[in-house]
C-alpha cells in the first residue's frame, strides 16, 4: 500500500511488516549457468528505495569487498567456478535484514576428454 504523507511517499506492506523484509536476490539469466557467461544478481524489494541507497552483498555468508556499494546489481562477467555459492544482500541502513540466500550453480566444461564439472554451493576442491 502506498500512502501520501506530507511531501514523501511511505511504502508499507499490507501486513505492516518491515518494508525490507521482502528483500530478494534475482539472478539473470538463471541460477544455473556455464563458466564464461555474464551473470547479473539484483537485490530487489517490492518497496522502492532511494537511488542513494547503499547495498551489502554476501557470498557464502561473507560480505564482499568493498563491503558497501551504491549498486543494487552485482555483475559477474565472466562468471567462473569461484563465483558458485550462496548470495544474499542487505541495505546498509538495515544490515540485520538480509535477503534469503540464492544459490548460483556454475557448470564448467573441460575440453580434455569429455569431463564436465558442476560446481554447486561452495567451490569444489
Amino acid at each position: 500500500i502506498l500512502s501520501q504523507m506530507s511531501c514523501f511517499t511511505v511504502c508499507m506492506p499490507d501486513d505492516h511488516s518491515n518494508p525490507l523484509s521482502d528483500l530478494r536476490v534475482q539472478v539473470t539469466p538463471s541460477a544455473e549457468v556455464t563458466e564464461g557467461q555474464r551473470v547479473t544478481l539484483t537485490c530487489s524489494t517490492s518497496c522502492p528505495l532511494a537511488d542513494s541507497s547503499s547495498y551489502i552483498w554476501y557470498h557464502n555468508s561473507r560480505a564482499l569487498s568493498p563491503p558497501e556499494s551504491h549498486h543494487k546489481q552485482l555483475l559477474l562477467d565472466p562468471v567462473s567456478r569461484q563465483h558458485a555459492g550462496n548470495y544474499s544482500c542487505a541495505v546498509s541502513t538495515h544490515r540485520d535484514i538480509k535477503s534469503p540466500e540464492e544459490t548460483l550453480t556454475v557448470k564448467g566444461e573441460h575440453w580434455l576428454g569429455r569431463n564436465i564439472g558442476i560446481w554447486h554451493g561452495t567451490l569444489a576442491k
